[in-house]
């Protein structure tokens, strides 16, 4: 177990934690890798070069969220790729909320497309990680491009919204609806800010222009248009008859069922997205967008998370598996759950997954005596919570802000740089005004980790951490301690 001072190769304070490439797929286990700390160890491994491309599986969608805003600070340069969960329940009545599915299937494209020039950080969660996705083929075949002053067929463009999980709306206000008056097409695309309208005139796709939804005014002009789907259910002929094969094969020849009449139209169905197997054929991991390269990271509490959403999985699917009738009987559709297997990777399948990549076991606890077993390295990061300064708060005869502003000049004094990292703009200017109010007007407004080891003193920016860490070389003290 080696401690990293002498591996820092992140431009920070004096720089910040890395680790070197195993050469071969195995785990390496890092110790002491409090919040925040964590972040700075992946945003340095991908900065570096010493991985190209890391997904790293989040316990949640908050901590995903929060994982991604940190590293965007700590290495700009890092290229994220968010890939979040459904927002419903295994096997809901209804169908993942449209952007939801608009992220992920952007998500997919770029990941289907190869690597990029940027190094990438592909982040998911826990509940995401054991789904499985379409393949990449069907992703990019998916794709769609246009180009204003093209020829472009204005009923085969409709004809892809529908089957790819577009909407027909009055007005577009939302991703995934669209709307057709005449020659415009109206559309929000999966991964836009803005929706965009195309006006045709005959064969010819004349100009592509943003729009705001609110006022459906233009806003800019575009000279192409990239298209992906907003379902992961395609709706084309291919799609459906592999639907209603595996339907068949699966339940049986059965009447009346209100989800094989719509697929079987060409219909979206709310939930069909949960027999998404049948329309592919086969599903894959995530792990299948990924080069042999890459590294697969595990969040703290991440392997608890997924046996958890495993049990729940499996407790949704028993409580499907009652007879059609009695659910009939009280006047509801019934619902023929397919085999969690088709749709879900269990902890086994997980596992032969992550042994294909090296593999980042992160944890906050300290180095073990020994190597768990299937870990080749252990690696120490030296991290632990910044100081608390709850003593202060609960002292009435002390000043919480005097006690602050000892514990800063203290820390330059020491040649040290600390970082105080404020939730919000508002709350960053409050902190500087009050600092300075109590005497410490060296403090330095940063937008990025490297410029920290410029200040004459210390810096504050906006970033999202719920506690600071201290590290060899790195002192980050959060607006909650």
């Amino acid at each position: 177990m080696t401690p990293l001072d002498s591996e820092m190769t992140i431009a920070a304070p004096s720089g910040g934690p890395a680790v070197p490439a195993t050469g071969k797929p195995g785990a390496m286990l890092l110790a002491h890798a409090v919040e925040g700390l964590d972040a700075l160890f992946l945003a340095a491994r991908l900065s570096r070069g010493h991985a190209a491309t890391i997904l790293h599986v989040a316990r949640d969608g908050g901590r995903m969220s929060l994982l991604a805003g940190m590293v965007r600070f700590f290495a700009p340069e890092v290229e994220i790729v968010e890939i979040p969960a459904w927002d419903c329940l295994p096997y809901d009545r209804i169908s993942p909320s449209a952007g939801i599915m608009a992220e992920r299937l952007r998500a997919l494209a770029l990941l289907a497309a190869g690597p990029g020039r940027r190094r990438r950080l592909v982040l998911t969660t826990a509940n995401a990680m054991v789904q499985k996705v379409p393949p990449p083929e069907r992703v990019r075949a998916a794709h769609l491009r246009a180009r204003a002053g093209g020829r472009f067929d204005r009923d085969a463009l409709i004809a892809y919204l529908e089957r790819n999980g577009y909407h027909r709306t009055g007005a577009v206000v939302e991703a995934g609806d669209y709307a057709v008056r005449g020659g415009l097409v109206d559309v929000f695309p999966s991964g836009l800010e803005q929706p965009v309208r195309l006006d045709f005139f005959g064969a010819t796709l004349e100009s592509i222009r943003s729009f705001d939804p609110l006022t459906q005014r233009s806003v800019a002009k575009l000279d192409k248009l990239e298209l992906m789907p907003v379902s992961e259910v395609l709706l084309d002929t291919g799609a459906i008859e592999s639907f209603q094969a595996g339907y068949l094969r699966q339940f049986g020849a059965v009447t009346g069922d209100p989800l094989l009449e719509a697929v079987t139209a060409g219909r979206a169905f709310p939930g069909m997205e949960h027999w998404l197997p049948l329309f592919h054929g086969d599903l894959v991991p995530l792990t299948a967008y990924l080069g042999a390269e890459a590294e697969i990271g595990l969040d703290q509490q991440t392997r608890e998370a997924l046996r958890a959403r495993a049990a729940l999985i499996g407790e949704h699917y028993e409580a499907r598996l009652q007879p059609p009738q009695a659910g009939a009987s009280f006047g509801a559709t019934p619902y023929r759950p397919l085999p969690p297997e088709l749709l879900y990777l269990d902890a086994d399948g997980l596992e032969r997954e992550f042994q294909r990549f090296t593999r980042l076991e992160l944890s906050a606890f300290g180095p073990p005596p020994r190597p768990p077993i299937g870990v080749a390295q252990v690696r120490d990061l030296g991290g632990r919570p910044a100081r608390d300064f709850a003593a202060e708060r609960a002292d009435r005869s002390a000043n919480l802000f005097d006690a602050i502003v000892a514990h800063l000049q203290a820390l330059v004094e020491a040649g040290e740089r600390p970082l105080i990292a404020a939730y919000s703009e508002g709350t960053l200017e409050r902190l500087r005004q009050v600092l300075a109010d109590h005497g410490f007007d060296r403090l330095t407004r940063v937008e990025r980790w490297s410029e920290v080891a410029q200040v004459a003193g210390a810096a504050i920016a906006v970033l999202p951490i719920e506690r600071g860490f201290v590290a060899p070389k790195a002192r980050v003290i959060g607006e909650r301690d």
